[in-house]
């Protein structure tokens, strides 16, 4: 791992947590995370996905999961929705295996890891931190209860 002036972090959160911006740049802030060179977040929706390009200048890289992806799957790995749409089981596991592997590669030239918000329950965030924590790279994990919005937050 190098000492380069360079950050990248991968960031995720509990679908559930919605988290103002001040309170993000507090957390970050405490961690000497705060001017990150890029950020990988994993969905195009969640409140990270809408907070993180006003912390800074970083370069914000998505990497939703692709659930719809089910062109030439094996049919045990197809599921079925309440509404009739298919997708693919394996979708989650797939794309942290490539957070996993784009946060190695930068963290081969460069600091950074992995800022998990969890909110205690979430067993999709449950699953990504155990998958980080097996590949032995470094891991911020915080347990986020929602606290009282400051006056001046702005939230997402």
């Amino acid at each position: 791992m190098s000492t380069s002036n360079q950050l990248y972090l991968a960031m995720f959160s509990s679908q559930s947590l919605t988290i103002g911006l001040v309170q993000l740049k507090k957390i970050l802030s405490g961690l000497g995370l705060d001017q990150p060179t890029e950020v990988l977040i994993g969905d195009d929706n969640g409140s990270l996905a809408k907070a993180i390009p006003h912390l800074s200048n970083s370069k914000v890289t998505s990497m939703p999961v692709n659930w719809a992806d089910v062109a030439g799957k094996p049919e045990s790995e197809i599921g079925q929705r309440r509404d009739g749409v298919s997708y693919w089981k394996l979708a989650g596991v797939r794309r942290d295996e490539q957070v996993i592997t784009w946060l190695k590669e930068k963290l081969q030239v460069a600091r950074g890891g992995a800022v998990i918000m969890w909110d205690g329950s979430s067993n999709d965030v449950k699953w990504i931190t155990k998958r980080v924590m097996e590949a032995n790279l470094p891991i911020y994990l915080i347990t986020v209860e929602p606290p009282p919005t400051e006056k001046d937050d702005i939230m997402f």
